[in-house]
């Protein structure tokens, strides 16, 4: 499309909107992770994206799917990522944080709406027989409502707030780094900053995968010990909610001088 936000005004929704006009009929629902895409590069939603999309899918009547195991509790620096926006999920996915990653455990949370369909009287059969033999694991749902009484009771989400200002004052660091001349964009939500790395900031055409780059600079960053998880030429941040300014400081200083040694040592 060669858009950009804002003048393009969500026009990458118009397919959305024309599939649904034909198929809303045969389509249940939409799943999606809100305001932060993270398998597809921690792709970050423009402001007002979630309430253009909602107001599509509420005019066909769609369910909405919301996978926040990577997004929820406080993470964008909202207790959930859909708060940034109006949009009511029908489902919502948690997990990861929800133990705060301690023990394997899930919840899925549905509306009222949902629920009331499948509740009747026993010989109505309508039970929605879905379950399996770890459901309700007593150690692991204890550890999720202590982690959920930590963050409400303590406020961590509005205290978290100074920090995610913090982190947004630092990230001019990468422009005054070496490493700067292959950086192609910088995006920040809450504790998230993820780095892409291009060969081309005109056109943002990453390095060729056979000089395996991203591979390289984690092996460099293991050097400074910092373990980088890269998502294709994405290299990328994703701090706790309790981080402090001197982890911060700590963890970016490492950060930019992995990118300029690996930089310095496998393409200058």
């Amino acid at each position: 499309m060669n858009k950009k936000y804002p003048s393009c005004k969500f026009a990458c929704l118009k397919p959305l909107n024309t599939l649904l006009a034909t198929k809303h009929k045969e389509i249940a629902a939409i799943i999606m992770e809100p305001m932060l895409h993270g398998a597809g590069g921690m792709i970050v939603f423009p402001k007002g994206y979630l309430d253009a999309l909602y107001k599509i899918v509420q005019k066909y009547d769609i369910h909405i799917i919301l996978d926040e195991v990577a997004t929820g509790f406080g993470r964008t620096g909202k207790m959930f990522a859909y708060e940034y926006s109006d949009l009511k999920p029908d489902f919502l996915c948690l997990s990861k944080a929800l133990t705060n990653g301690t023990m394997p455990f899930a919840a899925t949370l549905t509306s009222e709406e949902v629920y009331s369909a499948f509740y009747d009287d026993y010989e109505k059969g309508k039970t929605f027989y879905h379950g399996h033999t770890f459901t309700g694991n007593p150690l692991a749902s204890a550890v999720a409502l202590s982690v959920v009484n930590t963050i409400t009771k303590k406020k961590l989400i509005k205290k978290s707030q100074k920090i995610i200002h913090y982190i947004d004052s630092k990230l001019n660091l990468f422009e005054q780094s070496s490493a700067f001349k292959i950086i192609g964009d910088i995006r920040h939500l809450g504790f998230v900053v993820a780095v892409e790395i291009v060969a081309n900031k005109k056109t943002k055409k990453p390095f060729d995968s056979k000089l395996r780059f991203e591979f390289k600079t984690f092996l460099e960053g293991l050097n400074h010990n910092l373990i980088m998880r890269p998502i294709g030429n994405v290299f990328y941040l994703y701090l706790p909610i309790t981080v402090t300014k001197k982890e911060v400081d700590d963890i970016f200083s490492k950060f930019i001088l992995t990118l300029e040694r690996s930089y310095e040592k496998n393409l200058s």
